[in-house]
């Protein structure tokens, strides 16, 4: 049974819907408090995948993610290669993608940021997003096709004076693009990977669309099937890793 590692606390709230979302699919969910991986980052070592969920942790001071994303960049900077290179995925949705943005875990693309909607705002509503080419082990087989997902963010538009949609997209590292402009997003990007694959940012919540009740028309089970995709695939590619 494939182990990952969700953590909580410190203004997280969507630690629940995304452990279940992979115990769905036959993981086993660990829900750890923050606290507890910074004063023990070799945990992160037991664990074949770690998910960052939505929330506000820290209140948002400073800016959305960055004090959570600061200390885990401390903290795991030793065990970080280590869990990639024993291909451990990770993901982080909403406030996890603005947390793994300050970690710098996107390695070509630290000139980049997560930055106020434009138009300024909260955006609390259910998007399209077209899901692309890329080398991200999250969505293989699922290019091509669009998902319907809730969204929930203020600080969520993809900025950068360096990088352009252009180049990210030649590398691969565009996962979702939003069907409309939404939130002035550059290239109206709404999730990306790293130089590996292994690692998932996204704004918008698969967690939160893999239940008739929760959709915004309660037939559409293709597209629940379809978002499941996502978290399959991660447990699929975690089946594949030999711990040492």
């Amino acid at each position: 049974m494939k182990r990952v590692l969700v953590l909580k606390g410190e203004g997280l709230n969507c630690e629940r819907e995304t452990a279940a979302a992979f115990q769905r699919f036959g993981a086993h969910a660990d829900i750890l408090n923050v606290r507890e991986l910074l004063t023990r980052p070799a945990r992160l070592l037991e664990s074949d995948i770690l998910a960052l969920p939505g929330g506000f942790s820290y209140g948002d001071e400073i800016q959305s993610g960055h004090i959570l994303g600061m200390a885990l960049k401390d903290a795991l900077k030793d065990v970080w290669p280590m869990f990639l290179k024993r291909r451990g995925l990770a993901i982080g949705i909403c406030n996890g993608f603005q947390t793994l943005m300050k970690m710098g875990v996107f390695e070509t693309t630290r000139t980049m940021a997560l930055v106020h909607n434009s138009p300024a705002g909260f955006q609390d509503r259910w998007v399209e997003m077209n899901v692309q080419s890329s080398h991200c082990i999250w969505t293989r087989g699922m290019e091509g096709r669009r998902m319907q997902l809730p969204m929930r963010h203020g600080e969520g538009r993809i900025w950068s004076e360096t990088t352009t949609a252009e180049m990210l997209q030649k590398q691969g590292q565009v996962v979702f693009t939003y069907a409309e402009n939404v939130n002035g997003s550059m290239g109206q990007i709404a999730g990306i990977t790293d130089a590996s694959g292994q690692v998932l940012g996204l704004m918008p919540h698969p967690e939160a669309a893999l239940e008739t009740w929760l959709m915004p028309d309660v037939s559409m089970n293709e597209a629940i099937q379809f978002n499941a995709q996502i978290f399959q695939n991660s447990i699929q590619y975690s089946g594949e890793v030999t711990h040492a």
